[in-house]
């Protein structure tokens, strides 16, 4: 499962659910539990997380993607970012988002609803798989991408949906901005960015699973730290 350290030294793992959607059996899925790094004092961070792929303690906040249902259609529901708050239920299975706000599932139905279930910090196009990410906030990184997420969509396993399949430049209540693409052009996948890891302002790593390739992205003149 993916993990991440916090600069306190707390370990964050992501455990994804069992199924599509559904309501589980074990505590533990489709949450983020927080412990030492020894693996004692477990105690459950944030749930209602269907898939919690890319995960990142960053400061005094725990960011995690997360990705939506299968089951509602083809445009929904939103692939999803957070800054997770302790103890916060995220709403899965019972409650899902489209285009940034909060419904409830007609599958699923709580007797308290959804009204309370917390609204995305950011959020991607339904099945573009948002899967890794890191974030810029050193003085001298280049303005595209400085105060600003990169995160990596994977891509629907649907080619025909066809979202996804880049890395996009993303920062709260603004519009997303294509930063590499080309991975799928014309039906033909080029590839599926799936972790970015950041060496320096300049220059960062991102994977692809699809062609088994690691990628050196760096600003032209710049010497990354490897």
């Amino acid at each position: 499962r993916t993990l991440s350290f916090s600069p306190d030294g707390k370990l964050y793992v992501s455990v994804g659910s069992s199924c599509n959607a559904c309501v589980e059996k074990e505590k533990v899925r489709a949450s983020i539990v927080e412990m030492n790094p020894d693996g004692t004092d477990q105690r459950q961070f944030a749930r209602g997380l269907r898939n919690a792929v890319g995960l990142r303690a960053i400061g005094t906040f725990v960011f995690a993607t997360n990705q939506g249902a299968d089951h509602l259609g083809l445009q929904k529901p939103d692939e999803t970012f957070y800054a997770l708050k302790e103890g916060t239920d995220y709403g899965w299975p019972y409650c899902y988002s489209s285009n940034g706000r909060i419904f409830g599932d007609p599958k699923f139905k709580r007797p308290e609803g959804c009204k309370n279930v917390a609204v995305p910090y950011a959020f991607f196009p339904a099945h573009a798989s948002a899967l890794g990410f890191d974030y810029f906030d050193d003085a001298d990184a280049p303005a595209l991408i400085k105060d600003a997420f990169l995160v990596a969509l994977h891509g629907s396993t649907n080619k025909a949906v066809g979202h996804g399949y880049k890395i996009v430049i993303m920062r709260k209540g603004e519009k997303l901005q294509d930063f590499i693409t080309g991975f799928l052009a014309k039906g033909t996948v080029y590839g599926r960015p799936c972790d970015i890891m950041k060496l320096n302002a300049n220059s960062f790593l991102f994977t692809d699973d699809n062609k088994g390739i690691v990628y050196l992205v760096r600003k032209k003149g710049s010497v990354p730290e490897m």
